[in-house]
């Protein structure tokens, strides 16, 4: 004689946490981009746009480009307008271009990396920020005190 088994409540819920279990997101691998992506504002306001100021200095973005490859570098170029009324009184442009390895996951990205500085240590920092295929939204620490928010946009997103 064969009996019908019927599932039991435990064995209902067993199979559900089975099941619950399998359908959860794996670990993403770190993803990549080649892309440009142009300054477009700092703290909300248009470049050209003060990134930084205080105790007789100011500086002021002109340009900037974040050209990103699927090596998992950025690199970054910038003209800043810099100007000093402590002495010497300066007023001149300059120009950096620097690389740097960045992640990204899911749509938050990181420029640099996270390190521990110890106390009264010269250490580069890391941006983070987040990006999708028309925007990159980047926190500064790198480069500027009061971490300014830069918006760039992708060079090909019509914008």
């Amino acid at each position: 004689m064969r009996q019908n088994a019927r599932p039991t409540g435990d064995m209902l819920a067993l199979l559900v946490a089975l099941l619950a279990a399998g359908c959860r997101d794996a670990p993403s691998a770190p993803q990549r981009l080649a892309g440009v992506y142009v300054l477009e504002s700092v703290n909300d306001n248009p470049i050209p746009a003060t990134a930084a100021q205080g105790g007789g200095q100011q500086y002021i973005m002109l340009a900037d480009s974040l050209v990103f490859d699927l090596s998992g570098h950025v690199t970054r170029s910038y003209t800043v307008r810099w100007i000093s009324t402590t002495p010497p009184v300066t007023d001149t442009i300059y120009s950096q271009t620097l690389t740097f390895p960045y992640s990204i996951d899911r749509n938050r990205l990181t420029i640099g990396t996270h390190q521990s500085c110890p106390a009264n240590a010269n250490c580069v920092g890391w941006d983070d920020g987040t990006i999708d295929g028309t925007t990159a939204r980047v926190v500064d620490r790198i480069f500027w005190p009061g971490a300014p928010v830069f918006v760039y946009s992708h060079l090909n997103s019509g914008r």
